[in-house]
């Protein structure tokens, strides 16, 4: 449940979708289709690797035991920027998302929206201080209310369809549309490996986590192909347009043709399904930070006392500036669409990162048959990769930006660790087998 949850289903269909219809138009199912298939390649890069090392380190963990100490710090340490944006990032949506929502009933204050984007970051720390035991019982009740929420609205969606649409008649097929379609389609599903920062807690690893991994990225992957096509249906042509400038234009239909009710129930979920992919972010990244944490991995930056406490009051911190700035320049959806840009490129160059590990790990061992898929992953990932983030005329410009930062940060800390040479020969990249990275 927690990789289904971090995929966050009734988040995808509310805000993710809208962001790849601008790309895509109604194309929008064809693009979640290829990047669910583009999926399994990467995926089976984390199914390879969670069957041989046990370790809530993730791909820090399997790239440093591949490839080596350097590229694995730079690894862990992209990810735990990246996924700490998460939080602030669906902060920020679920804030114009319910301000949007509620001015169907109300006239809602501006200031409304800034205490929302401070208090759903809050209660989802709260709730993660909690402890593993009660946030995993929160993700498996909540996720599977979830899932039953998605399916019962695909199912309106498409006996509500708009009258006498015609699907692709007179569609213009353009490639650098699809692949930027496919910077945000991998979003969809970059929580599906989540799993994996869980390993430690889970018995049977080896076999459990792989197996979840396949069978969750599966169920979640035809769901949201499904979904993606209900919506396409449920809004029309015009809607599609209409929702690929502004999105919460399938608020208003929803409410239009499936009354209050079913719009106050949609609504309710999907504050659910964000608070779902949140929390199960956070899990992630908490025991991600504490392995690298213990291997001394931060040198003479390790922090004493409650260092989850401090992880967790810096994601806050984050939270609060970005929902500040939204409220200040009124941009929520902007700066989300921002953050969503930066959080899909890294993902994508981890990704990149870690099937080069695989290679050279599987490589190694002659099981040459693991070899191809992650070559395949790679090659879709850097052609993505191009037309977002380095072909002219890229529309992305602000991620692009942010991304770069990001990745600079994580290569400079990367190179002083190695500068301090006790710092760096400290560091021991472990798993469950007792083996160490050189």
């Amino acid at each position: 449940m927690q990789s289904f949850t971090s995929i966050g289903p009734m988040l995808d269909l509310v805000a993710v979708f809208s962001i790849v219809t601008i790309y895509s138009g109604i194309m929008l199912p064809v693009i979640i289709l290829l990047s669910f298939i583009l999926g399994y390649s990467t995926i089976n890069t984390v199914y390879r690797f969670s069957s041989d090392f046990v370790s809530n380190g993730g791909y820090y963990t399997y790239v440093g035991k591949s490839i080596g100490k350097f590229p694995a710090i730079f690894t862990g340490l992209l990810y735990l920027m990246y996924a700490s944006l998460v939080l602030p990032n669906i902060s920020l949506f679920i804030t114009g998302f319910l301000s949007q929502a509620l001015s169907v009933f109300y006239n809602i204050p501006p200031i409304t929206g800034l205490l929302v984007s401070l208090l759903f970051p809050s209660l989802v720390v709260i709730l993660v201080s909690r402890g593993m035991s009660l946030t995993v019982k929160y993700t498996v009740i909540a996720g599977l209310l979830e899932l039953a929420m998605v399916v019962v609205s695909d199912l309106l969606f498409f006996t509500h369809h708009a009258a006498g649409f015609p699907l692709y008649v007179g569609y213009k097929f353009r490639l650098n549309a699809v692949f930027l379609g496919i910077v945000f389609g991998i979003l969809v599903f970059s929580g599906s490996g989540s799993s994996i920062f869980l390993s430690d807690f889970v018995s049977n690893a080896k076999k459990t986590i792989p197996g979840s991994l396949l069978s969750s990225y599966t169920v979640s992957g035809l769901l949201m192909v499904i979904s993606s096509l209900a919506l396409v249906f449920f809004l029309g042509k015009n809607g599609v347009s209409s929702y690929s400038v502004d999105p919460y234009v399938l608020l208003s239909v929803i409410y239009s043709r499936l009354g209050p009710y079913f719009y106050l129930i949609f609504i309710l979920f999907s504050i659910i399904s964000s608070a779902n992919l949140s929390v199960s972010y956070c899990n992630a990244l908490r025991n991600s930070f504490q392995r690298m944490l213990n291997e001394n991995v931060f040198g003479a930056f390790r922090l004493k006392g409650n260092s989850q406490g401090v992880l967790m009051a810096i994601i806050l911190v984050i939270s609060f500036g970005t929902g500040i700035l939204a409220f200040v320049y009124n941009a929520y959806f902007f700066i989300f669409a921002a953050l969503a840009g930066v959080v899909s490129l890294s993902y994508m160059a981890i990704h990149i990162i870690t099937n080069i590990a695989l290679i050279r790990h599987r490589g190694n061992g002659r099981i040459y048959g693991a070899v191809l898929p992650p070559v395949l992953s790679s090659s879709i990932l850097l052609v993505s990769f191009y037309y977002s983030a380095i072909a002219p005329g890229s529309s992305l410009f602000t991620s692009d930006v942010l991304f770069l930062c990001v990745i600079l940060v994580a290569l400079l800390s990367s190179t002083i660790s190695r500068l301090k040479k006790d710092w760096y020969n400290n560091i021991r990249i472990t798993s469950d087998d007792g083996m160490t990275s050189s």
